[in-house]
């Protein structure tokens, strides 16, 4: 079979597995393990594929081996300084937290620092709680101007922070234009909001919490 079939029957095994999986929620099945099942089937489908092509695909095997295994180490997020849960999905939700600071400055045609004093105020409570220290009820505002400054601009730090940052930048910015000297096809307040609360669900933040 050619690459091409390969990765054809790749996509469409993936494209099952979500439309089943949305059914199963749908249904009223647990979301959780539901969710761990799809995770699993989508994974296998992905090395499967990777063997198929002499892809190197031990790391991936090792992390689906690990899905059968209870209170696997690999799957186990590390803990910091004072108990503060620490891990690569809560550095991508700061970075896309950091481009939501880009975008509502871009909005406002404002500075960095205003608008991540907004993204504070709209900052869910989920979040406020997932990413705030220990000592702490609340991120600040400060704190997210420091993701912004960290993650950010054109010389954001390389990481898991950066690969939210630029997810949610690409995607909030694929209209913008230029029109008569003024910037169009920008987000939404709106967007923005929507972005911060669905992040607010995203696996790895509610469970942390």
């Amino acid at each position: 079979m050619s690459k091409l079939a390969q990765l054809r029957n790749m996509k469409q095994a993936l494209a099952f597995i979500e439309s089943q999986r949305a059914d199963a929620i749908k249904g009223g099945e647990d979301a959780t393990r539901v969710d761990r099942e799809a995770a699993i089937l989508a994974l296998t489908s992905v090395v499967d594929y990777l063997d198929g092509v002499d892809a190197a695909a031990a790391s991936l095997r090792r992390l689906l081996a690990a899905f059968h295994v209870s209170d696997s180490p690999l799957l186990t997020q590390p803990k910091q300084a004072g108990g503060q849960l620490g891990s690569p999905i809560k550095d991508s939700a700061k970075g896309k937290i950091a481009a939501v600071v880009y975008l509502k400055a871009t909005i406002d045609d404002g500075d960095t620092r205003a608008a991540a004093k907004w993204v504070a105020g709209k900052l869910p409570k989920k979040l406020h709680k997932a990413l705030s220290p220990a000592s702490k009820s609340e991120v600040t505002s400060r704190a997210i101007y420091s993701w912004y400054e960290k993650w950010g601009g054109e010389n954001g730090e390389a990481g898991a922070g950066r690969d939210g940052y630029n997810l949610i930048l690409g995607a909030g910015m694929k209209n913008a234009r230029i029109e008569g000297g003024q910037a169009k096809g920008l987000p939404a307040e709106s967007a923005l909001v929507k972005v911060l609360a669905k992040l607010a669900e995203a696996p790895g933040i509610a469970e942390s919490i």
